[in-house]
């Protein structure tokens, strides 16, 4: 059975997701949304044991998302991803294979400074 990683717990109900696969929380609580190499220590613990059935559900922060994103394809080399739509109250899957060296240039240029943010 495929297993829905959520990104980060919180009071919303993702219930909806069960029929995807087994739900597993990766985080809770808040984060540092600058913080990227904290959410990389996290989210790496929980997908650590991610198949590439296997799906990321996307919640909580923008840059959240995107490290749990590149810790998936660098190990899968693909990215399956679980889409809510409010109106009906449902998720959407969508799939794309990349390869394993697009997740790591993705992490690279995370994180490095931006010119004139230093």
């Amino acid at each position: 059975m495929a297993k829905v990683f959520i990104v980060n717990d919180s009071a919303l109900d993702f219930s909806a997701a069960e029929r995807f696969g087994e739900l597993v929380i990766c985080t809770s609580g808040r984060f540092d949304r600058f913080d990227l190499n904290q959410m990389h220590r996290e989210l790496s613990v929980e997908l650590e044991f991610s198949e590439p059935e296997d799906f990321i559900l996307l919640t909580s922060l923008t840059t959240m998302c995107v490290v749990a994103c590149s810790i998936f394809v660098e190990k899968h080399g693909r990215l399956n991803l679980l889409l809510f739509r409010n109106v009906e109250q449902d998720y959407l899957s969508r799939s794309i294979v990349l390869g394993k060296k697009s997740s790591r240039a993705l992490l690279d240029a995370l994180t490095q400074p931006i010119e004139g943010n230093k």
